[in-house]
């Protein structure tokens, strides 16, 4: 791939992924919490909301990871060989 245009092209579908990814997990997230009208969750609503934070802060590493990528080749036109493949989550 070594067209800058496909390159750059890539690299938006991964951001724009990454970002609708993050926001679909942070939605749920809230939605979780706001199964707990008092604030307070019963103690299997404890574990869902530490898994759906864990979630969402993996989603999120993963969104900075794809602009982070999505900057540097904009800003020097060069992408490092290992961001042409899969993230370290497998996406």
């Amino acid at each position: 791939m070594n067209n800058r245009r496909e390159i750059i092209q890539q690299l938006t579908e991964e951001l724009n992924r990454e970002t609708a990814h993050f926001l679909e997990v942070q939605r749920a997230e809230v939605e979780i919490i706001k199964e707990a009208p008092s604030g307070i969750p019963l103690p299997d609503g404890k574990q869902r909301i530490i898994q759906a934070a864990r979630e969402a802060r993996l989603a999120f590493q993963s969104y900075q990871q794809a602009l982070k990528r999505y900057r540097a080749f904009l800003a020097d036109g060069t992408l490092a060989e290992e961001d042409l493949g899969e993230n370290e989550t497998g996406k």
